[in-house]
């Protein structure tokens, strides 16, 4: 057959199963609108300086949606290739070569990309329209949509979909024109034990480096970053390994699903009967609820984080800061301006920076905090390990952590690389406990701000006298300000209330991002129980006429597709909680044992999975009960 033939042969194959397709292509249209969505958002952020960071976090979710998409195509792909062994057997049977049936499998993996990829670049453009109104408020407010950013959208919808029915097509491929009606075999045990194994090996290294990253007194960007690949190595393991780690909960849930009468247990027996089927549907599902679960970890380590940091390190009674997310900043001659105000006692305007660090032969580069040292007390608190605060004007003082890193202690020399002032050597005079607004080499605004490139700060801590009045010195400081509209006076209270704001603004939006991944795994259960009903159907039939009502049958479907829910949300839940204690831990600074998990808010979002996993299952249970039982018993 010509390139033509197999080409026509795509099309009419994806148009003749275009309604098992549907979730497939609702997977590809999500994953790519995230895509979309994110590099177009990115686009419109561009003059942030925080917008490479955001970029980079996004896109890694982003990825998170395309691998839960990737899983639901090649379980599709894979049951759509099972099921039409005999119409492939007949195909190499009137002379369809092996290279002609991988291609027309691939065509329709490529058509199938396409179509999704165009939606979902059209949907990730409006998706970044409301995220840009949400986070910014402007009603006007539309995203950039640059080529690129349309381009490689599709370029992953395209790919990722060949890709994952890459190894379906393979198989379809290999189908010999005498296999006939042969169905597909279940898994052989050898198998599930290889997988079991290769997970096992796995699984050991990524242990070893998270228990590394659990216990080691460094706690830097660095060792967070192996600590999260540890977790990600151990969640890789938990999905190769799957079919065999999917058995203890099977065996937990079949008994209590036994009471459910024959329903149930017909239940358990469909999800054990193709463990590398439920499994593959399951880690869909695993993967984007452990994202979900180490995101909500984080979330409720960083409000208490916080919430304690601001009692503990904030002494000023005021806070001036701009009003809006991407406010200007605030300029030395206005800090200077709110010093002089009456009933002002002192002003703390921090300053941060990196640069490069030179303590003998040791070079990197550090986070510099640049502060007053006359506010460091009435304003800021500072907890000092060894040294005094006011030794502050005669050198730089060390965080804790810098110091255990690089040895450093009271007396040593250092050299610090300014931008306007080239390297400067300089003593350490005391050693700090870092808190949330003061950490890395701490040095004097008299000192720094001439070699400043940038030396704006981006929020003032003022500190009252005693016997002022707090009304009417912010009166005072309002007035002082009253040539920068966008900054605004808060109290302490109301600083902390913003900051929890603006984290929980950041950190819905980023639940919204993953409720798509979530949505696409769902889509998956729905579509491998649309398949499966598809290709039980004379099993099912038979069981009607054996006595099974439609009810029944309509149940024994949604047991299993809330079965499946299940198991993928234990695991899910279970390698979240890995993910989320090691990541407050390398973006906090604390031990792995103070993460917040949220037990209320991850048992309910397990009930939510059950129950989405029940409606996922409702076409396909409908479908199922209204099968005519004769022509189900004909059906080849």
């Amino acid at each position: 057959m010509g390139r033509v033939t197999v080409r026509t042969l795509a099309l009419r194959a994806l148009a003749a199963h275009r309604a098992r397709l549907a979730m497939t292509l609702a997977a590809v249209v999500l994953g790519t609108a995230f895509v979309a969505g994110t590099l177009c958002f990115t686009d419109s952020t561009g003059q942030a300086a925080d917008a490479p960071a955001l970029r980079n976090a996004l896109l890694g979710f982003a990825a998170i949606a395309v691998l839960v998409g990737a899983f639901v195509i090649a379980n599709t792909f894979t049951m759509l290739v099972g099921q039409r062994t005999r119409e492939l057997a007949l195909l190499r049977a009137v002379g369809l070569s092996r290279r002609q049936v991988r291609r027309m499998v691939l065509g329709e993996a490529a058509a199938a990309g396409l179509l999704g990829g165009l939606a979902g670049i059209a949907a990730g453009c409006g998706f970044a329209a409301l995220a840009l109104r949400v986070l910014d408020g402007e009603a006007g407010a539309a995203p950039v949509a640059r080529w690129p950013s349309l381009l490689a959208p599709l370029a992953v919808a395209l790919s990722v979909t060949s890709l994952s029915a890459l190894a379906a097509a393979r198989r379809a491929a290999r189908t010999p024109p005498v296999a006939g009606l042969r169905g597909e075999a279940a898994p052989p045990p050898r198998t599930i034990r290889r997988r079991a194994v290769a997970a096992a090996i796995m699984a050991a290294p990524g242990a070893a480096v998270y228990g590394y990253a659990a216990v080691t007194d460094r706690i830097d960007e660095q060792v967070g970053l192996v600590g999260l690949g540890g977790a990600a190595l151990c969640i890789l393991a938990v999905v190769v390994g799957a079919p065999a780690l999917c058995r203890l909960p099977l065996a937990l849930l079949s008994a209590p699903l036994a009471r459910l009468g024959p329903a149930g247990r017909l239940a358990a027996g469909n999800a054990r009967r193709d463990l590398r089927r439920t499994a593959a549907t399951a880690s869909a599902l695993m993967i984007s609820l452990s994202v979900v679960t180490g995101l909500a970890i984080f979330g409720h380590s960083l409000e208490r984080h916080t919430v304690a940091g601001v009692g503990r390190d904030v002494a000023a009674q005021l806070v001036v800061e701009p009003a809006g997310r991407r406010g200007a900043a605030i300029p030395q001659a206005t800090v200077e301006r709110l010093a002089a105000v009456p009933g002002v006692r002192a002003v703390a305007a921090p300053r941060y920076a990196q640069l490069p660090l030179r303590a003998g032969p040791l070079s990197t580069r550090a986070s510099v905090t640049v502060a007053d040292p006359a506010a460091l007390g009435p304003a800021l608190r500072l907890t000092m390990v060894s040294g005094r605060v006011e030794d502050l004007a005669d050198g730089v003082l060390v965080g804790a952590d810098l110091a255990r890193r690089y040895g450093l202690s009271v007396g040593d020399r250092l050299s610090i690389g300014w931008p306007a002032g080239g390297e400067r050597e300089t003593t350490v005079a005391g050693v700090y406990r870092p808190g949330r607004l003061v950490s890395g080499v701490l040095v004097a605004q008299s000192v720094a701000l001439p070699r400043l490139a940038d030396p704006a700060a981006f929020a003032a801590f003022v500190a009252l006298d005693p016997a002022a009045d707090q009304a009417a010195a912010r009166a005072g400081l309002e007035r002082a300000m009253a040539d920068r509209p966008e900054l605004v006076v808060r109290s302490r209270a109301a600083y902390l209330e913003a900051e929890l704001r603006g984290a929980d603004r950041i950190l819905g939006l980023l639940y919204a991002l993953l409720a798509l991944a979530v949505v696409i795994g769902v889509l998956g259960v729905a579509n491998t129980l649309t398949l499966s009903v598809t290709e039980r159907t004379r099993e099912l039939g038979l069981l009607r006429a054996l006595g099974l009502t439609g009810r029944q049958l309509r149940t024994v479907i949604r047991v299993e597709s809330a079965l499946i829910a299940l198991i993928g949300g234990v695991l899910g839940i279970a390698g979240g909680c890995l993910l989320g204690a090691m990541f407050q831990r390398a973006a906090l600074r604390t031990g792995l044992l103070e993460a917040a998990v949220p037990v209320g808010q991850l048992l309910a979002a397990l009930a939510g999975l059950a129950a989405a996993g029940v409606l996922a299952a409702a076409w396909p249970a409908r479908r199922a009960a209204r099968t005519d039982v004769l022509a189900a018993i004909a059906t080849e």
